[in-house]
């Protein structure tokens, strides 16, 4: 047993010393592609290993500093993060660069001052393990962060990056040298230690500009970024999701502003503002959006399960609208309101205006997963608590015409003409002449129902209303438009008026190539119509190239197997048969 034992501590400490340890993505992480961390020997050790005399040489460091030797930035070992906290658990960053860094730092008789992590470069600690290393991410936080909030991200980045020595400004600049950090110097920094650990400021700081630059420096270097937060400011962000919707909460997160930002001492300030905020696609507007890109991961990943295990209904309403509309996953947002739903039924207030809008929320989830049934139950509640509660509010048409859309999808088309009617009525009523882009949604739903009980001319008035009130309101080349323009190419189609149907698919093509490109199945979708109708004009060479274009886009974005391609298929495939099956 003796022998195994001693077997297996070998092994480990083979593995410690050598493995090589592939950084995934983590929850707050952008996808870009991953570097390689070698993970160094000791560096790995859980926190609770360090001694009091590895806490003592950490912070109050003996050896003669030792500078230069390396063209490779040094960073410091997670070791010295958690031996700061355990001296001074309540402190901040700042305090602490003012306490210990810079005190320790100083020049003294014949030693010029230095960089922390110059003092640091000769400590061992216990069991042989170095205090610094080759720095392999650079961590920045603002100024303000307490030293157990930078402990804890560290911990979160250490659990996916073992053995990773850090960078941070406090602990390896020299604090008493005037020189500042440039934008050259900061970009070098980057590209040489090839990832980025930011810690999320708190609610109400901006990032600090060393911070927001070296961010922004990460993202066009396609460097990897990870964005984290410490655990206790998750309950900050989970109250903030009780009075504001998903963009508000990201806005918020990820408002970058360089002017607002905490000032390095540094005479290179303008340059970096500068380098930030007039770089083109590198602004501050760009980095913006590549993090809220991230955040929105980070959201999926950390902020809905958080959300999840709450009862508070607005938590759950506000996470499940964020995860539906904003990340597009349909599926969680599904359980989210669902279990919203069974906190008012617990409560007896699934019948109230909190109850409908929930109700709505999920009519419009199950929409959206192809759940036409259960939307349309949904709906009906809905409807039926605000007829009850506001039956001349504007919200009570919108659910009205929701509920003639879904009773649409399951085939019911007079019971969703008498919704649509009234949700009509009472629009126009409240609102006077239709203008409402509401009003135009509704003669589309209505349209798109006489279209199928087969009352085409009917069908096409609608939709020409439908057109008139967009035009009033969006414009005559918004895609909805072109949805419209579509569906009466569709109407006159079915009447065998192949030519006037041509005239509407093709100012559909037009607005849908201007809005979504060539390549996108919206522009396949209305290719694939103008080949039908050209078919139907017996131009077999005109439907055959527009159908082949439909196919070659649906093959590229849908895939093979989709029934769009496969419909596409079948037509090529009749018209070079000879056949009318076009």
């Amino acid at each position: 047993e003796v022998t195994q034992s001693l077997c297996m501590q070998r092994a480990a400490e083979f593995i410690r010393d050598h493995k090589v340890a592939v950084a995934v993505a983590t929850a707050a992480a952008i996808a870009v592609p991953v570097a390689v961390a070698y993970a160094r020997r000791g560096a790995s050790a859980s926190p609770t290993d360090l001694s009091s005399e590895d806490i003592k040489a950490l912070i109050s460091p003996t050896c003669a500093p030792h500078v230069g030797g390396s063209e490779h930035p040094i960073g410091v070992s997670a070791l010295l993060f958690t031996a700061l906290h355990r001296s001074a658990p309540n402190t901040t960053m700042r305090e602490l660069s003012a306490t210990v860094f810079a005190p320790a730092t100083a020049a003294r008789d014949s030693s010029p001052s230095c960089a922390y992590v110059d003092l640091l470069a000769a400590t061992t600690l216990s069991g042989g393990r170095a205090a610094t290393g080759p720095a392999t991410c650079v961590v920045v936080y603002p100024a303000s962060s307490p030293i157990s909030a930078v402990v804890d991200c560290i911990g979160q980045y250490e659990r996916g990056h073992p053995g990773t020595f850090y960078w941070l400004e406090a602990a390896c600049v020299d604090q008493h040298v005037g020189q500042g950090l440039d934008a050259a110097r900061l970009t070098a920094l980057v590209a040489a230690t090839g990832a980025v650990l930011a810690i999320l400021p708190t609610w109400d700081h901006p990032p600090s500009l060393i911070g927001l630059y070296v961010m922004h420096a990460a993202l066009i270097a396609n460097k990897r970024l990870s964005i984290t937060m410490p655990a206790a400011q998750r309950d900050v962000i989970r109250d903030a999701m009780t009075e504001s919707d998903f963009d508000e909460t990201i806005g918020e997160l990820t408002r970058a502003d360089a002017r607002a930002a905490a000032v390095p001492r540094s005479e290179q300030t303008d340059a970096l503002l500068r380098a930030v905020a007039h770089g083109g696609v590198r602004s501050v507007i760009q980095f913006n959006a590549t993090v809220s890109a991230a955040l929105r991961a980070w959201y999926r990943d950390v902020i809905v399960p958080i959300a999840a295990d709450q009862s508070d209904v607005k938590i759950l309403y506000n996470a499940a609208l964020a995860t539906r509309d904003a990340l597009g996953d349909g599926a969680q947002a599904l359980v989210l309101l669902d279990k919203a739903a069974a906190v008012l039924r617990m409560g007896n207030m699934l019948v109230s205006a909190t109850g409908s809008v929930v109700l709505n929320a999920l009519g419009h989830t199950h929409t959206m997963l192809g759940y036409h049934p259960a939307a349309l139950e949904c709906f009906l509640q809905d409807l039926a608590i605000k007829e009850k509660y506001t039956p001349y509010h504007l919200n009570t048409a919108s659910t009205q015409l929701a509920v003639g859309q879904a009773y649409i999808h399951v085939n019911e088309y007079d019971k969703a003409l008498t919704a649509l009617r009234q949700s009509l009525a009472l629009r126009i009523a409240a609102m006077g002449p239709p203008t409402d882009p509401e009003v135009a949604a509704t003669h589309t739903a209505m349209g798109q129902a006489y279209a199928l009980k087969k009352d085409y001319d009917t069908a096409i008035s609608h939709f020409q209303q439908s057109a008139a009130g967009l035009a009033a309101t969006v414009g005559e080349d918004h895609p909805n438009m072109a949805v419209v323009l579509n569906a009466i190419g569709q109407a006159y189609v079915s009447k065998g008026e192949y030519a006037t149907a041509l005239e509407y698919f093709t100012k559909d093509l037009a607005i849908m190539q201007e809005f979504f490109g060539d390549d996108d199945p919206n522009v396949a979708y209305t290719l694939a119509a103008m080949g039908r109708a050209y078919g139907g004009l017996g131009d077999s060479a005109r439907a055959l190239e527009h159908h082949q274009r439909a196919l070659a886009i649906f093959i590229a974005t849908l895939g093979a197997t989709h029934p769009e391609t496969i419909s596409a298929q079948e037509s090529i495939a009749a018209l070079q048969a000879g056949t009318a099956h076009a």
